[in-house]
């Protein structure tokens, strides 16, 4: 039995202290406006954390990240999280397991009270997560043990000390660089190029898309960057004031919306508005603070609205719960998440592009081949693994501090290239969502490596105007007109011309003709001439057994370079006789 599973022990206080004075202003008040957790569903580890395994392990963990500790809350009776564990299909892998959980909920008044209770333990509160129920907070060590076991706390670990951004600069900063922005005019970067951006901006640049970089902090008046409100520059680290040739944030955005003018480079989403970037600075020095990354994450619940994107362009090797919850959370509220796959060039699952709700991107050279190793000069490599979904560039050329531009390498500038592509999709369909999104990617990346997925290029290498715009038709009708089968559909953008497929079923639908390809057309709407139909059967009636006679019908899009979309609703019709063959 692990330290989280032990049963709770006694002594805890029966009636809840108040709030102790000397808490700090700031975290009265977020403990002050609390509201209701409602139970929701969220990740698991796949194994025990090390914390997990002994009370002692759990001690020289806290004792390691100095004795900082996220408590996650419960009302007291309810069953823990890692109680509730059960494997569940993965959102992004079909035939794929994943573990999950549900997170009890816990009242407003009993999150008060339990933390005033908290306190009477010798736990000092540092910073209150509302959506999720945790409490930061410094201890001692020896008392994780037993704070642990308490009746109230679903789980507590340490704050993770291994967060860092992927990626680094492999050009110097400044005049030299092999870079025709700096001899005047705009180039497209090789990786803008490879992504096949610039095909997607006759359909879609981003605008109306929502983004929210967490990272370090950006120039605010970089000639090829928008100048962003002060609202939108947040997080510990400021936001939009950097000055540091080390920049990470810079390029990062850079990669995702550079703008499409007469200057410098050009990014994958170049025409998303100043109003709707976001930078939220949870990083400085190579490295990030979890507590700060959970704070973005639940920003961006409250203000990027339910259909935003998120990058991050950082990892950890640690399976971080609280953080987990959050980006859950947000995936529940409908925003799309990008994260780098890691840059230690092992197949170490790296976070949080190993939770089912991230999207994890590898890294190809210019060559698209696999950057493991990178080449180029590049001093990192990327990693593989089962939490690679898509792979995209991972070298850039793109903005850098101060006012110029660079060569950067690392997956941290892999994820902005599918972040942006991700913008651009939400930005053209606004009725799809983050579910939609991540299919779309799987459908239409170019496939790499071996067939079908592997972990490397996950599902393939990106490519961006076939998310945006190679889907399979909807709005599907079916008539009969002068007793011929009649299908329509809604135009697909990228296609050229639709291909119609048909076959026959016979009495029970176990015989009948495979399907076989009967017509190709431009338009969105075609006869058959060769069947003669006796009434309208339906849509999607799969294995459900035919009265008598029946014909079906699909419909595929198909690109100008031969890709093809899925395929829509089956339209069914009964018919008198046999149809020629197609």
């Amino acid at each position: 039995m692990t330290a989280c599973e032990r049963e709770p022990s006694s002594g805890v206080p029966n009636a809840a202290p108040s709030l102790s004075l000397s808490l700090p202003a700031d975290v009265r008040a977020q403990i002050a406006v609390a509201t209701d957790v409602a139970a929701f569903e969220t990740g698991l580890p796949s194994a025990p954390r090390p914390w997990e395994v002994s009370d002692s392990a759990l001690v020289q963990h806290v004792r390691g990240a100095n004795g900082i500790v996220y408590i996650a809350l419960r009302a007291a009776g309810s069953a823990r999280l890692s109680s509730t564990a059960r494997l569940e299909p993965s959102k992004l892998f079909p035939g794929r397991l994943v573990s999950r959980g549900t997170r009890a909920g816990i009242s407003a008044m009993e999150i008060r009270a339990v933390i005033g209770q908290l306190e009477v333990f010798g736990v000092k509160p540092l910073q209150y997560f509302n959506f999720i129920a945790v409490l930061r907070a410094q201890i001692d060590a020896d008392s994780a043990p037993q704070l642990s076991r308490l009746g109230f706390v679903d789980y507590l670990e340490p704050e993770a000390q291994r967060i860092t951004y992927d990626g680094s600069p492999m050009s110097a900063i400044g005049t030299g660089l092999p870079l025709l922005a700096l001899q005047g005019g705009q180039q497209t970067p090789w990786g803008i190029s490879m992504v096949r951006a610039p095909q997607a901006w006759p359909l879609s640049t981003g605008q109306g898309a929502r983004v929210l970089f967490i990272d370090t902090d950006r120039e605010a008046n970089h000639p090829d960057l928008l100048t962003l409100p002060i609202s939108n520059c947040v997080g510990a680290y400021g936001g939009c004031d950097e000055t540091d040739p080390a920049s990470h944030g810079t390029p990062v955005v850079g990669v995702a919306t550079a703008l499409n003018n007469s200057v410098g480079v050009v990014g994958v989403a170049p025409a998303i508005a100043a109003s709707d970037i976001f930078v939220w600075a949870a990083c400085s020095g190579g490295q990030c603070d979890q507590a700060n990354i959970i704070s973005g994450v639940q920003w961006a619940r409250t203000n990027l609205g339910s259909r935003g994107v998120i990058n991050f362009s950082l990892s950890t090797d640690v399976d971080i719960q609280s953080l987990h919850d959050v980006i859950t959370q947000n995936w529940l509220a409908g925003q799309s998440m990008v994260a780098s796959a890691g840059n230690i060039g092992t197949t170490q699952i790296r976070y949080p592009a190993g939770w089912d709700e991230v999207i994890g991107v590898s890294g190809v050279r210019q060559d698209t081949v696999f950057a493991n190793p990178s080449g180029s000069g590049c001093t990192v490599n990327s990693n593989r693994g089962a939490h690679v979904f898509i792979a995209a560039p991972f070298l850039a050329q793109t903005t850098s501090v101060p006012s110029t531009y660079g060569t950067w390498c690392g997956n941290s500038f892999s994820a902005p290239h599918v972040t942006g592509a991700v913008a651009l999709m939400l930005a053209r369909h606004p009725t799809w969502d983050n579910a939609k999104a991540v299919s779309q990617l799987k459908a239409y990346s170019l496939d790499r490596g071996p067939v079908g997925y592997d972990n490397e290029y996950g599902y393939g290498l990106l490519e961006a105007d076939l998310a945006v715009g190679l889907y399979q038709p909807t709005n599907t009708t079916g008539t009969i007109v002068n007793n011929r089968p009649r299908i329509s559909w809604g135009s697909v953008l990228l296609a050229v011309r639709y291909d119609i497929y048909r076959r026959m079923m016979h009495h029970g639908g176990s015989q009948g003709h495979m399907w076989a390809k009967c017509a190709e057309t431009t338009s969105t709407t075609w006869t058959d001439f060769q069947a003669i139909v006796t009434s309208f059967y339906g849509y999607n009636t799969g294995g459900t057994p035919y009265p008598t006679k029946g014909v079906g019908y699909y419909v595929e899009a198909v690109t100008a370079s031969g890709r093809t979309s899925g395929i829509n609703t089956f339209v069914d019709y009964v018919v008198s006789s046999d149809a020629a063959p197609c």
